[in-house]
């Protein structure tokens, strides 16, 4: 039917923009910072932190380990953590790390030296998982990222679950019922977003000039 078929338009509207979210730097540290200060947020008190945990899936370990951070010669999966906590601003989403000063890395340094920090591989879980946990002296929350860089799957707070997003499995089977002739046809029509298009085409291409013209990374545009 045609309210169908708006539909199915929206829906991969919908997914096209979610998969072309801005993130400051590469995407995996921006998402272990954002699930870091989405678990501070969520402490209950002002305790000390004493223990920082990561458990994440093999792609986001292997994604973030050697990243350097934007603006900064910093790298290392506990800074990342450390700068999240720090920066507590998980409204910003992906683009959290994108004002980073001094006096934060300094702040996270200090942390780092007063705080135990413990990284692990979590085995058989979705490709994209990030599970973060802060411990004080009297209370624990843990957050899960999953499937999406910036969608939270859970938040508990003292073993008390306040989050659970069923939206993830709701997307996935919206994905999953999309072929590629629904694709090629949203393509030949222009049914996308030329703005949102146009947005990343710059971007893309400024990321790229940037890469042939400094000294950056693995220098894999040189």
């Amino acid at each position: 039917s045609k309210i169908d078929s708006m539909k199915q338009k929206e829906d991969k509207k919908a997914i096209l923009k979610n998969e072309l979210i801005c993130s400051m730097g590469c995407t995996e540290p921006s998402a272990i910072a954002y699930a870091a200060a989405f678990t501070k947020e969520h402490l209950i008190s002002n305790e000390q932190i004493k223990k920082i945990k990561l458990s994440a899936s093999s792609n986001i370990l292997k994604n973030a380990l050697c990243v350097t951070l934007p603006n900064t010669n910093i790298s290392g999966i506990e800074m990342i953590l450390l700068l999240g906590i720090i920066k507590c601003n998980s409204e910003k989403r992906l683009t959290i790390l994108n004002s980073l000063t001094l006096e934060d890395i300094k702040k996270a340094r200090d942390l780092y030296n007063s705080t135990n920090i413990e990284i692990e591989l979590k085995d058989n879980v979705n490709p994209l998982y990030i599970e973060v946990e802060i411990t004080t002296a009297n209370h624990h929350t843990k957050t899960i990222v999953e499937q999406v860089h910036d969608q939270i799957a859970s938040c508990e707070v003292d073993d008390v679950e306040i989050i659970e997003n069923n939206q993830i499995e709701i997307e996935e089977r919206k994905t999953e019922s999309i072929s590629f002739d629904d694709i090629y046809s949203f393509i030949e029509n222009k049914e996308y977003d030329e703005n949102l298009m146009n947005e990343v085409r710059t971007y893309n291409y400024q990321i790229g000039e940037y890469g042939l013209n400094n000294n950056v990374g693995l220098n894999v545009g040189n």
